[in-house]
């Protein structure tokens, strides 16, 4: 009768992991980072050290921006280890400039502080082939991503002798352009970018796992070739049916 039992039990964990004919739900959350690069990333970079070297006590860094993600994937098991499904993830994108020391006004005077946040929200819908080790420890996925961009904003922040001062609008709606240094322009993003991404998954396949992310996606812009490295970490959970 133990025996049966210890049968038994394994046969429906068994049941309940990923197997062969089952459709896997996954639904995740976490920490995404992109970092800006392409040719007009690098312009941007370039032209921030050259102010630098014209102006004393200037400084200024092009820096990745971070924000939380959320989203779910869906997947077919067509075989014991392998896997093809699709998602939809929420993915804010985009980059932080600060600089300090900032020349104004003819370069007779300086702002002291200055940060400008360019972000531009997606869904992002991933396309995979997914491979379920036979641990059910460990899932690898990958294959193209379609971006479909939801918002844009930008976010000027200035603070001098002490004030603050804040600027809020779309990229493309706004006025100030003394702050886009050439490959940081200000106009209405592509609606849809071509990207790629692979996953690590590691915990329990029918349950709760942590989930490492790397991938690139395509320029925001139409104009402009401002990629982006993509790096994303955080939780999920699976269901399998």
């Amino acid at each position: 009768m133990f025996v049966a039992f210890v049968l038994s039990a394994q046969e429906n964990e068994s049941s309940n992991g990923p197997r062969k004919g089952g459709i896997n739900v996954e639904f995740t959350a976490g920490i995404n980072n992109t970092t800006p690069v392409g040719i007009d990333a690098k312009a941007v970079r370039n032209a921030l050290s050259n102010r630098k070297d014209l102006f004393n006590g200037y400084s200024g860094s092009l820096l990745p921006k971070t924000a939380a993600y959320v989203g779910f994937l869906i997947d077919y098991q067509f075989h014991e280890v392998g896997a093809l499904g699709f998602g939809l993830i929420y993915t804010p994108k985009g980059l932080w400039l600060f600089e300090k020391n900032v020349p104004e006004g003819g370069f007779l005077s300086s702002i002291d502080k200055r940060k400008t946040f360019v972000t531009v929200d997606y869904f992002d819908i991933p396309i995979f082939f997914k491979e379920y080790f036979r641990n059910q420890k460990l899932s690898l996925r990958f294959g193209p991503v379609i971006s479909m961009a939801l918002l844009s904003k930008v976010r000027i922040t200035s603070e001098d002798d002490g004030e603050k001062t804040m600027e809020k609008y779309r990229l493309g709606e706004g006025t100030n352009d003394e702050i886009f240094y050439e490959g940081l322009v200000n106009e209405t993003p592509k609606f849809i970018v071509p990207g790629f991404e692979a996953a690590l998954n590691f915990g329990n396949t029918a349950g709760w796992q942590g989930t490492v992310v790397v991938g690139f996606s395509g320029s925001m812009f139409e104009n402009a070739d401002l990629k982006s490295i993509i790096a994303r970490i955080g939780i999920s959970y699976t269901f399998t049916k």
